[in-house]
This record gives structure tokens, C-alpha cells and sequence, in this order.
């Protein structure tokens, strides 16, 4: 029986899901949209895992790994997600109880640059870097193939470096002038607003702004 895993993206905006085997190979995925609240997101989560599971009823599934935006500690406890307005979180509980199935969890960048180490660009090396931009700007680091976490799980977690671009501009951690403010997807949005011919659209994506830029208009 061919054993099978979950790779669970939790972001700012849309969750996305993914069965994989053993060797990688993306067997079907899924995106739907983020629920803020702990519980809803959860019950979401699993529904969907279940959904997807009873497409491949001869597949073992024996896993999930889970990517969250914050700092993570013991491969289960996400200590705030400000893109999501969580405190303290079990997430391998939660979704664990739901799904009956072993959970591990880390940061998303984290968990990003070791998916770019072992099936993308960074195939082959033992030390990179990687960027995140999207609800918020994330960061990954890997030293000798193992993740560079620190001690409070916040290791690589650029986007709240503080910056003179707009030090008046609150970030959603409650401090003002972080990275994100400004170079995440949103940011970027909220500084085009400021500029014609965005600040007379109803709806402006990041995409339309580097498309703008790339045109120079």
C-alpha cells in the first residue's frame, strides 16, 4: 500500500493543501480560504484532508506536515500569528484531534526552504536562503541541510526588521515600520494606492503593480 502525507500551508489569506508521496510526487492539492477564527480554521483543515483522502481509499496516509506564519517551538506550538490574529496555538493538537493523524509543524518559510533544498532550486545545497512575499514577508534559513529556527522558533522571521520606508505604518505584530508593512503583497498595494492610476481602481492585486512597473507606466 503506497503511504501518503499532507503538506498544509496555513497563510495570512488562503490555505493550501497538497497529498504527496514518500518521494514527493504531488498526488492532487487543494486552496481555499483562510478562516481567522482557531476553530473554523481547524474544522476547515480536516474536512478538506478527509475530502481528499477518499479519493485515494488504497493510500495510507501517514501524516501531516503543517506550515504556519510565526514562530513555532517543539514541532507543535505556534507562539502568535499576526497575519491571522492568533496567540498561543497547539496546532499539531488541533488538527491531530480532528484528523487522528501525527501531526509536525514549523514556520512556513522554514518549511519552504527545506521543500526548495530537497525537490526545487535549491536541489543539491546544503545552505541557502529563501524570501516569502505575499500577506506578510517571511524568511528561511538552512545551515548544514537543518533549519535555522533560534531559540523562540522566530529564526529567519525578516519581515519585522524595522525600516524607515513608512515608520508610521502599524504592522499587524502591534509595532510600526516592519518590513512587511511595506514590501509584502498588501504593502506593496497600500503604497500604490497613494498613486495614480491605482488610487482610482476599486481593486489593485501586487500582480497589477509589478505589471505597471514592468510596463513603466
Amino acid at each position: 500500500m503506497c503511504q501518503v502525507c499532507f503538506g498544509v500551508d496555513v497563510g495570512g489569506t488562503t490555505v493550501k493543501m497538497g497529498l504527496v508521496t514518500q518521494d514527493g510526487e504531488l498526488l492532487e492539492k487543494q486552496e481555499f480560504v483562510s478562516a481567522h477564527d482557531v476553530e473554523e480554521m481547524f474544522d476547515n483543515i480536516a474536512a478538506h484532508m478527509k475530502e481528499v483522502l477518499g479519493h485515494f481509499p488504497d493510500y495510507a496516509c501517514v501524516g501531516a506536515g503543517v506550515g504556519v506564519p510565526g514562530p513555532v517551538m517543539e514541532e507543535r506550538l505556534v507562539h502568535g500569528c499576526a497575519n491571522l490574529g492568533w496567540g498561543d496555538v497547539d496546532v499539531a493538537g488541533e488538527l491531530g484531534r480532528r484528523t487522528g493523524l501525527p501531526v509536525k509543524v514549523a514556520n512556513d518559510a522554514n518549511l519552504a526552504a527545506m521543500g526548495e533544498m530537497w525537490q526545487g532550486a535549491g536541489r543539491g545545497c546544503r545552505d541557502l536562503v529563501l524570501l516569502t512575499v505575499g500577506t506578510g514577508v517571511g524568511g528561511g534559513l538552512i545551515s548544514g541541510g537543518r533549519m535555522i529556527t533560534g531559540s523562540t522558533g522566530g529564526g529567519g522571521e525578516v519581515g519585522h526588521i524595522p525600516t524607515s520606508f513608512h515608520p508610521d505604518w502599524q504592522c499587524g505584530c502591534g509595532k510600526y515600520g516592519c518590513l512587511e508593512t511595506t514590501a509584502s503583497a498588501s504593502g506593496i498595494i497600500r503604497a500604490a494606492r497613494q498613486f495614480s492610476p491605482f488610487k482610482e481602481q476599486e481593486k489593485v492585486t501586487a500582480k497589477d503593480v509589478f505589471d505597471a512597473a514592468k510596463a513603466g507606466t
